[in-house]
């Protein structure tokens, strides 16, 4: 397929969790360098279908936000590189939110079926796929008051 998700697609989504401003651009990004978050998304068959990779600083903001976490308590959680287990069970529920997105992209469901945080080991085969997968969206997402950062959602070949 060769449509693309619009940047507003997936900012209609995360815009409806937070009651703050917050801003969307679409990036050029070919990679995401540093502390990151990976979603990987499946099929109901267990096939990889889909990922997302989010820049930590993003993932931190997304993840206090969505509980009001001070932005602080964010941002000392990046500078440590870490991914806090509070934080970390609101951006997994973020990112299985985020999966609505590739409804169009699948005849089938498309289900959450892992997140892997800095300091977990990503799998020389799964970092293969997410490294040559197409970029379906690529952003620069920030919420009011906390940090920004890159995301992009990629389909799996």
């Amino acid at each position: 397929m060769t449509t693309l998700i619009a940047s507003e697609q997936i900012s209609m989504i995360l815009d409806a969790l937070w009651d703050r401003d917050c801003s969307c651009e679409e990036t050029q990004t070919t990679t995401i360098d540093g502390p990151k978050v990976i979603s990987t998304y499946s099929d109901i068959e267990g096939n990889l279908r889909f990922a997302i990779q989010c820049e930590l600083a993003l993932a931190n903001s997304l993840g206090a936000a969505l509980t009001m976490i001070p932005a602080g308590g964010a941002e000392d959680a990046t500078s440590e590189g870490v991914v806090p287990d509070n934080i970390a069970d609101n951006v997994r529920e973020i990112l299985n939110i985020c999966s609505t997105v590739f409804a169009d992209f699948h005849e089938q469901r498309i289900v959450l079926d892992q997140m892997i945080t800095p300091g977990q080991q990503l799998d020389e085969e799964l970092a293969n796929r997410i490294g040559d997968a197409k970029p379906l969206c690529q952003m620069k997402y920030q919420i009011n008051g906390y940090q920004s950062g890159e995301m992009q959602l990629l389909q799996i070949q």
